[in-house]
């Protein structure tokens, strides 16, 4: 049996020994295994914590809160989205409509703007009623 806590615990070495404490698996087993793409973003994303650059793109990004915090404090995030959930909490939003730029403002202020297309989109996606 594995569990996968919602508090995960991680222990002091490398990747490799937190994948496999007990030493059991050779590298192939570890890293010939096939991850989907959303079992590789996480080891993308540390790989970009890692990295500690000044600007970080996220294509399809991941939830807002995982981004939160000390690691990207002084990173620059672009997010390219269609799911408007993941973007809701960030600093500014650029609305793209015909390949150029319609919107780019806040949240609060373009939520705030009915004839926005940002709360069009939110608004067909139940993100405000």
């Amino acid at each position: 049996m594995s569990i996968v806590p919602q508090i995960p615990q991680i222990f002091e070495g490398t990747l490799r020994q937190n994948l496999d404490p007990m030493g059991k698996h050779d590298d192939v087993d570890i890293w010939v295994t096939s991850l989907s793409a959303g079992q590789k973003q996480p080891l993308s994303l540390a790989r970009a914590m890692l990295r500690r650059s000044k600007i970080l793109v996220l294509d399809e990004g991941v939830p807002y809160e995982i981004i939160q915090g000390p690691a990207f404090e002084d990173t620059t995030i672009i997010t390219i989205a269609h799911r408007l959930n993941t973007i809701i909490g960030c600093s500014r939003i650029l609305v793209m409509h015909e390949g150029q730029v319609a919107e780019f403002d806040n949240p609060q202020n373009l939520l705030g703007n009915s004839n926005s297309l940002f709360f069009g989109l939110a608004k067909e996606a139940g993100l405000v009623y």
